[in-house]
């Protein structure tokens, strides 16, 4: 059986050579398309599931006269308070990013530029980062402890062994000359939503802000696992107001989100959890279905209008004794068959585009055939070529032999409304993925040149590292004495978006004592404004 529809299949395709290729290109293209958004979607969906245990994220609702906002920051004194007061809390661990965020780590010649954050003895033990060297319970013993990642240490020493106790330099003066090493551990995932290089003792964190680690102060992530069958919604009812029983008069509310949520569910509005990038995820899954569609489609009008040509065919192997079933799976193979082939060719185009959609898509997929891998493609295949083949072997079979063989085929209005039918579908997709494109780059056309209240031409930005960092203003008074230069400035932050923000310290008569007002501000130097 098999053999036959695979030589039938073999000798229509060489005989029509023309439609063929035709439904080839249309599959191919179809089935490429879907497989990149695929790898985009899959690759999306994979953040932060890594990690072990279930880990949950404090977060802090802040109402105002323009609404709530809802940050991921929390006060510094968040978590060691909560693992102390809350039963429900298993274990609860800090963080906080540096500042700056970059900066050069130094061993005789050799450099290292690398992204860090502050982080406490429970990070490790808590989020599923492995560790190579050193103790995962105390892995910074001291204040000036400092754990590098696999590349890094193998940048820097060539080897990740006996490097525990090793100094390094360091452009971090606020944080003294150097730093001891105290462990290694495995480099950050790609689809892990926290990236870092090296991380740093929390407590020496703590020691250089001093009094600014208060209830008032938000400067710090804080996590915690529960204990188990905690409930979450009546946890975060009893959190809610926790930071106003630690500062009078503060409106902040507390709840807590899944980490797992914390890349594609990140959109938060009035305080409630509003969408974000799992809307993407969820319209490019669409695309790649009405793609999947439009060569279906395309493929059934395409083997219907051939089909008049193969009704002798049909005909002769029924007047022989061939019955709907038989000829219902010659069609539907021929189908599968052809939907083989187009995959073939579908995963040879995802390999030779694959570096330009990465570099589109700013990530860094590979086609790897994974036993989750093969099982979408051959789902995608079975689905698609079934589904592709479906009305014309159910239109072709349903065939009289004696009418087909006196040439006695009319075909009805239900049939000629089921190809238009087919054919306008297959136009109205198209033309709503046009249109959904057309739109897209126009948008994009109007952030480029939308005026954004500053002259941005003949402007650059660039961050000051090293020794440009300890001396500003030197630098910039001599950026300022090159002939091109008219104008030079700096900032501690950005004017394009949120860097930092405070809502006390104002005051000014008449203020309403009640009135929550948050100001977003700015460190800049001299001639920032003129420039």
């Amino acid at each position: 059986m098999f053999q036959h529809i695979f030589k039938t299949a073999f000798r229509n395709f060489l005989g029509h050579k023309n439609s063929f290729f035709i439904n080839l290109i249309g599959l191919s293209t179809g089935l490429a398309c879907a497989l990149f958004i695929y790898l985009w979607v899959n690759d999306e969906r994979s953040f932060d599931q890594f990690h072990e245990k279930a880990v949950y994220q404090f977060m802090s609702n802040h109402p105002n006269d323009a609404g709530i906002e809802t940050w991921r920051w929390s006060p510094g004194e968040l978590g060691e308070s909560i693992k102390n007061e809350l039963p429900e809390v298993e274990a609860a661990t800090s963080a906080s990013g540096i500042i700056p965020s970059s900066f050069i780590l130094k061993l005789d010649d050799q450099k290292a530029k690398v992204q860090g954050q502050f982080v406490d003895n429970q990070y490790f033990q808590t989020f599923s980062y492995p560790i190579l060297v050193g103790n995962p319970k105390e892995l910074l013993p001291v204040k000036n402890s400092i754990a590098l990642s696999e590349s890094v240490a193998m940048r820097l020493f060539n080897t990740t062994e006996n490097l525990i106790g090793k100094t390094l330099d360091w452009d971090l003066d606020q944080f003294g000359n150097q730093a001891v090493i105290s462990g290694v551990f495995e480099d950050v995932p790609n689809n892990s939503s926290k990236q870092f290089d090296v991380v740093l003792s929390y407590e020496f964190y703590k020691e250089m802000l001093g009094k600014s680690i208060n209830w008032g102060n938000y400067n710090a992530e804080t996590y915690a696992t529960f204990a188990p069958g905690t409930d979450i919604d009546a946890f975060n009812a009893k959190v809610k107001n926790y930071i106003a029983q630690k500062r009078e008069n503060d409106g902040t509310e507390l709840f807590v989100q899944a980490y797992t949520d914390r890349y594609l569910f990140d959109k938060f509005e009035g305080g409630k959890q509003a969408g974000g990038r799992i809307t993407y995820v969820r319209l490019f899954s669409l695309i790649a279905v009405f793609i999947l569609l439009i060569a279906c489609i395309n493929f059934m009008n395409l083997s219907t209008a051939r089909g008049t040509v193969r009704l002798k065919e049909v005909g002769v192997k029924k007047t022989l004794g061939a019955d709907r079933k038989v000829l219902m799976a010659q069609y539907l193979g021929e189908s599968v068959l052809l939907t083989s082939v187009a995959l073939i060719f579908a995963i040879v185009l995802v390999f030779l585009l694959l570096p330009q959609f990465n570099q589109i898509t700013d990530k860094q997929l590979t086609l790897n055939f994974h036993p989750q891998l093969l099982m979408v493609l051959l789902g995608i295949t079975l689905i698609t070529g079934i589904f592709a083949g479906s009305y014309p072997a159910f239109h072709l079979s349903s065939f009289k032999p004696v009418a087909i063989l006196k040439g006695k085929i009319r075909n009805s209005v239900s049939e000629l409304w089921a190809r238009e039918g087919l054919v306008v579908f297959q136009f109205v997709l198209s033309l709503v993925l046009i249109v959904a494109v057309t739109v897209i780059y126009q948008q994009v056309q109007y952030i480029q040149d939308k005026n954004l209240g500053y002259d941005k031409e003949q402007v650059l930005y660039f961050s000051l590292e090293g020794k440009g960092r300890q001396n500003p203003t030197t630098l910039i008074e001599e950026v300022k004495k090159l002939p091109s230069v008219v104008n030079a400035s700096s900032m501690w932050g950005s004017f394009v978006g949120r860097s930092s923000s405070t809502g006390g310290g104002f005051e000014w008569e008449g203020r309403d004592p009640d009135q929550q007002i948050r100001f977003n501000h700015l460190w800049v130097s001299q001639d920032a404004l003129e420039l």
